[in-house]
């Protein structure tokens, strides 16, 4: 449970999350959810699951998963791809921030 519009609330950087949450929603759910919250719409995503066929990873990717590992995994692996996916995401918020700034100046 969480409430983004809490002043105590602070947005985490990326978010390592089960298919298999084993609650009322599965991870599935939770990351429509996340992509359904203005304050956490952008924030990266990383599936971990047991799920690996075709099927499970697209309904991942079309769920809004930045990316998709399957278990086992390697550690280093899910390092190296968070890794990316960081990068990526500081990547593509400072052009955000430099289009802001430019049609500001407009």
């Amino acid at each position: 449970n969480y409430n983004t519009t809490d002043s105590s609330f602070e947005r985490p950087d990326c978010i390592v999350l089960d298919v298999r949450l084993g609650g009322e929603m599965d991870g599935i759910e939770l990351l429509n959810t996340i992509r359904s919250d203005v304050f956490l719409e952008s924030l990266p995503v990383i599936l971990l699951t047991a799920k690996g066929k075709v099927d499970d990873r697209i309904a991942g990717y079309e769920a809004g998963a930045d990316a998709y590992l399957t278990k086992p995994f390697d550690p280093e692996e899910l390092l190296s791809v968070l890794q990316g996916v960081l990068r990526r995401d500081v990547i593509v918020s400072s052009r955000s921030d430099d289009q802001r700034e430019s049609s500001a100046d407009s």
